[in-house]
């Protein structure tokens, strides 16, 4: 199975990598994903996966919800730990963004009969941000202050 980690950079702040190629990045490889000469994303790839780790659905007995979806991606956190060590360096130097809060994970076989063994295809990992409560009064005061 292959593993697809897909980490988008944020459009607001336009990067340009003049020259790039694929690298060894965790036992995978790390390349970048270009739009318009504009570096979109980075990806990392992990080929040779066990299907273990492909997030499985499992029926649940008791409860409100009938199935359970267990993810076992042990490698997500050592991506988004080095991508954040890289973006730290980075960030010294040029205004860069990697959005490790909004990843986008994808479970590929390598083979037919293998993508046929994956019950869940792919998965996006981020941050649910809920609209913030401002009273008004707390406004006002803010700028009368």
């Amino acid at each position: 199975m292959r593993i697809r980690y897909v980490i988008p950079i944020d459009d607001a702040k336009a990067l340009i990598i003049s020259d790039h190629w694929e690298f060894p990045m965790l036992g995978g490889v790390c390349l970048v994903r270009e739009e318009g000469g504009l570096a979109k994303t980075i990806e990392v790839v992990f080929n040779g996966r066990p299907l273990g780790e492909a997030p499985a659905i499992e029926e649940v007995s008791g409860g409100e919800a009938r199935y359970s979806i267990s993810i076992r991606d042990k490698l997500l956190p050592f991506v988004k730990n080095t991508l954040n060590d890289a973006k730290s360096f980075l960030q010294c130097y040029f205004g860069i963004e990697f959005l490790l809060d909004d990843i986008d994970v994808r479970y590929e076989g390598e083979t037919s009969d293998e993508e046929e063994l994956i019950p869940v295809k792919s998965m996006r990992v981020g941050k649910h941000n809920e609209p913030l409560y401002l009273p008004f009064d707390m406004l006002t005061r803010a700028i009368w202050a």
